[in-house]
């Protein structure tokens, strides 16, 4: 019997929560006020840890045999910056 390539199982990838993360999504008032300033939806991005999580993701499609190269880009449309 051969496996249909249509329906290759690859290996779940798991969330990268950074303590910045942490730290803005435990803060119920900081996040309340970002809301009330700038309204919905909200884009926070922080810049510094987009290099270790694509040396992270590097090394997983590595260890899967995946040589295609990736990029990280994030750019939302009219944000602010604080």
């Amino acid at each position: 019997m051969q496996t249909d390539p249509k329906f290759i199982v690859y290996p779940p990838l798991t969330p990268i929560v950074a303590p910045w993360m942490e730290n803005v999504f435990g803060n119920s008032a900081f996040l309340e006020s970002l809301f009330m300033d700038y309204g919905s939806p909200i884009n926070l991005l922080h810049t510094e840890p987009f290099e270790e999580i694509t040396i992270g993701w590097h090394g997983s499609l590595r260890s899967i045999n995946c040589l295609l190269p990736s990029f990280l880009h994030a750019k939302p449309t009219g944000a602010e910056y604080l």
